[in-house]
């Protein structure tokens, strides 16, 4: 068959043809058409000339450059919708056209101002990029600069937040080590501490026993671990010690009735656990004052009277347990007074009115507390002030 030469209807290069009714790409500019007859007869031949072809491609290039510049006036009027589909009909006539791939970017990025729909974004860049010249690749690009700018700002901010959150593990980590570090010296403390007060207690034990044995075996009476003086009554008051002890006041003292702790008989002393008998009925001022270890204190029902103070500056020392379901109207206002310092809102020490002697076992712990508890603990303002 004749090659006929024809123009191509995109950019006007010629194109050689060997027949009509086929497919011919231009070789300037990539356009596919087809050639149609010529119905009109020259000689004895069909020809083919410019005037009468129909390009099928050539035509819808045309449609897709008014669906191009309709998709632009609507995005630009905010109808993303109307745009989204005119770019996309766009690219169904000329996908090789890349303002169509370029402005379904536009539209899935708000014009470069969101990148909440990256993935899509990218593709169609992606796709633009395929199909444009390098002049187009530099409009794209000068185009897009503030959305990729917007992500380089957005992955240095994560980064940043990343190091911070990195940063305060780190820190909590270690603030926890140094936490748990003291945590641990302290039980070491409190373990040393308590083997101080074993030991201690295990060498006055020897002591006392030693020289309880070397008094029987001497046929010498032992020192009194108590001063002692005699009331009216025959009963007798503890007014000191001689050595220290366990915490436990005895009921009698040679065959006499115990019935009074003097002002500061027992200051200073060791023990932890104050017991006092039935028969105590008076407790002096500061009769236990400055005793640091005490932790523990039992007050019978038998007691109607104690002094200020009685107990101050014992820094163990958190709660009394006291038999009586109230506070007797014999007990100083400031009996049960922590510290001179006023000014702390824990002056005073916690009463457990209705106590038991044991705090363990069957026996109730606590027993009733009524308005005149409260009266009491009104009252102690006044010794402060």
């Amino acid at each position: 068959m004749a090659i006929t030469e024809a123009k191509c209807p995109s950019c006007g290069a010629p194109v050689h043809i060997t027949g009509v009714n086929q497919v011919c790409k231009c070789p300037s500019c990539g356009n596919e058409f087809i050639v149609h007859e010529d119905k009109t007869v020259n000689t004895n031949n069909f020809s083919v000339t410019q005037n009468i072809q129909k390009t099928i491609y050539g035509n819808e290039r045309a449609e897709a450059e008014d669906y191009i510049r309709n998709a632009d006036i609507f995005f630009n009027l905010g109808e993303t919708l109307s745009a989204e589909k005119a770019y996309r009909k766009a690219i169904e006539l000329n996908p090789g056209d890349y303002r169509g791939w370029f402005g379904l970017a536009r539209i899935y990025s708000a014009n470069f101002t969101d990148s909440s729909s990256d993935s899509e974004v990218i593709a169609y860049l992606k796709k633009a990029k395929a199909v444009a010249t390098p002049d187009e690749i530099k409009i794209m690009k000068n185009e897009s600069e503030p959305y990729f700018a917007m992500k380089r700002e957005m992955r240095r901010k994560q980064e940043e937040l990343r190091r911070k959150q990195e940063a305060e593990k780190q820190e909590m980590a270690r603030r926890s080590a140094i936490a748990a570090q003291f945590q641990r010296q302290q039980e070491i403390e409190s373990q040393k501490k308590a083997k101080k007060s074993c030991l201690i207690k295990l060498i006055i034990l020897i002591i006392v026993v030693a020289g309880a044995i070397v008094g029987i075996v001497l046929g010498v009476r032992s020192i009194p671990t108590f001063d002692t003086t005699t009331n009216a009554d025959g009963s007798i008051t503890i007014t000191g010690r001689n050595e220290p002890i366990d915490g436990v006041i005895p009921s009698t003292i040679d065959g006499k009735v115990v019935t009074g702790i003097g002002d500061n008989a027992l200051e200073d002393s060791d023990f932890s656990t104050l017991i006092l008998p039935d028969t105590i009925t008076y407790i002096g001022e500061r009769a236990f004052a400055n005793c640091e270890n005490l932790t523990d204190v039992f007050i019978p029902a038998s007691v109607t009277f104690i002094g200020e103070d009685a107990f101050i500056d014992c820094p163990n020392l958190r709660t009394i347990r006291c038999e009586a379901p109230y506070e007797p109207d014999g007990w100083a206002y400031c009996w049960d007074r922590k510290t001179d310092y006023f000014i702390f809102s824990d002056t005073f020490f916690d009463i457990e009115w209705g106590a038991s002697r044991t705090v363990n076992g069957n026996e109730s712990e606590s027993g009733p507390q009524n308005a005149e508890a409260e009266i009491a603990e009104g009252r102690k303002y006044s010794c402060a002030e």
